[in-house]
């Protein structure tokens, strides 16, 4: 007993090793980056956002109104109410938020209803929920910064999103965005801590949390299932490893196969009300979706005829090829992935732009040639998420590309945030391994991006949407 109670220790100590050595501590860019210079950059980045949201006026943002009246619906209510109601807004496609099945806005409500009764706000209170969003933007940062990781270092994620306005803008006013991409924050951070130990010694706690945080982004916009992919392919890597070794316990289809089972009824527990349960109320849920629609929407804006320009683009006859090119497709996605504020009419200076655009090609081609060059320096972790993050990047691409030739025109960046993650993988992932003087130029680039983006918050945003 005594022997095989020893070889057990062992072997975990052995995997324990193993799994550090993979794991290759990637070190910061910036070594320098003291405490009190992430606690700067943090506040810095929280009291713009918190500027936009106090300063600009009501519904000057992108479908503000619509979002408003979700929280607010759901202040007084547990659950969505019968398809059609009278008690909700809906927008000119014949919708409303609080069908969209994304548990935010019932975590909000309530939240704001505690609130409302310390501080009487606005009629509506848009504010108490721009401030939610400007909140979660904190906690999001605080997490990037300072929440430590041994194969990737996080403070890479945390830098992209303080270079590009648009990230901040979300967490600026009401909306769902910002929910789902904390989620994917979120969630990334855990596997990131998971990964960084080998799969033996994960906790219960830990896979509960798993499954929090992945039902909580089935249940944000639907976009989001693609930031599943990063995190999952960690995880799934570790366990392969761990069943390659044979050290999972006490084999390792049953030790898979439990936790699996566990994070899977865990999950659909989560998901199921909203995802499952609600559709079952009303009777023949899709159609009587489909007739709401139709009832609610706009002419020129129905289901039965969409005759509005942008509108199923596909059934007028135009394909991708006449998007992209006649459209101005990518131009308009990527700018507003960048920085596009108000109702998608508050743009830039075209010079930030072109900057911002040849930035990001610089970050790749460094990355890429980093890549190349260090490859064997690369950590498994980092390899990993090397080889999928253009995947990822192509998938809600195609996805964003496909909504809006087959339903709605709508080259929105914030659409293609979900993979946010893995484009900031491809700017910076290597940039630990690379050259001094390469370093220096990285940072040189991001100073003036970050400068950019200040001014681009102050001076473009809140200024033209007081």
């Amino acid at each position: 007993m005594f022997f095989k109670e020893l070889n057990g220790k062992s072997r975990l100590r052995a995997e324990t090793e193993l799994s550090q050595r993979d794991s290759n501590p990637s070190p910061s860019l910036w070594p320098q980056l003291q405490r009190w210079h992430r606690i700067m950059l943090i506040l810095v980045a929280v009291i713009l956002a918190g500027l936009v949201a106090i300063l600009t006026r009501q519904n000057a943002h992108p479908d503000e109104y619509l979002h408003v009246d979700a929280f607010r619906y759901f202040e007084n209510h547990w659950w969505p109410p019968n398809l059609g109601s009278e008690e909700v807004v809906y927008s000119k496609y014949g919708v409303s938020r609080v069908y969209s099945g994304e548990i935010v806005y019932i975590v909000y409500g309530r939240i704001g209803e505690i609130i409302q009764t310390f501080w009487k706000a606005d009629d509506p209170p848009y504010r108490v929920y721009r401030l939610l969003n400007v909140s979660l933007f904190l906690i999001t940062l605080a997490g990037l910064f300072f929440v430590p990781s041994k194969c990737i270092d996080p403070t890479i994620i945390g830098i992209t999103f303080l270079c590009i306005p648009q990230v901040c803008y979300i967490y600026s006013y009401a909306n769902s965005d910002a929910w789902g991409l904390s989620a994917s924050v979120f969630l990334f951070l855990l596997a990131l801590n998971m990964t960084d130990k080998p799969a033996k010694t994960w906790s219960w706690w830990k896979l509960g949390l798993l499954s929090v945080l992945t039902g909580l982004i089935i249940l944000s916009p639907k976009e989001y299932l693609f930031s599943l992919v990063l995190p999952y392919s960690l995880l799934s890597m570790r366990v392969f490893q761990a069943v390659k070794r044979s050290n999972l316990s006490p084999s390792p289809i049953r030790w898979l196969g439990i936790r699996l089972a566990v994070l899977g009824l865990l999950v659909v527990a989560i998901t199921a009300p909203l995802k499952v349960v609600y559709p079952m109320t009303q009777q023949r849920f899709i159609s009587a979706d489909k007739q709401m629609q139709e009832d609610k929407a706009l002419d020129g804006f129905k289901l039965s005829n969409p005759t509005f320009p942008s509108l199923r683009l596909a059934s007028k006859g135009e394909g991708y090829f006449s998007m992209l090119a006649k459209r101005s497709w990518v131009t308009k996605s990527l700018r507003s992935f960048y920085g596009v504020f108000g109702w998608m009419n508050v743009r830039d200076p075209l010079f930030i732009y072109w900057t911002a655009g040849f930035s990001a090609l610089l970050g790749f081609y460094l990355t890429t040639q980093g890549a190349v060059r260090n490859w064997q320096k690369l950590n498994d972790a980092l390899r990993t998420c090397l080889i999928l993050a253009p995947i990822v990047v192509f998938l809600n691409i195609y996805a964003s590309l496909h909504h809006s030739l087959h339903y709605d025109y709508q080259p929105q960046g914030r659409y293609l945030f979900p993979s946010l993650i893995a484009v900031s993988l491809m700017l910076m992932a290597t940039a630990h391994v690379e050259e001094k003087k390469l370093k220096l130029i990285r940072a040189r680039v991001l100073a003036v991006m970050y400068i950019l983006c200040v001014y681009s918050l102050v001076f473009v945003c809140i200024i033209r949407c007081l």
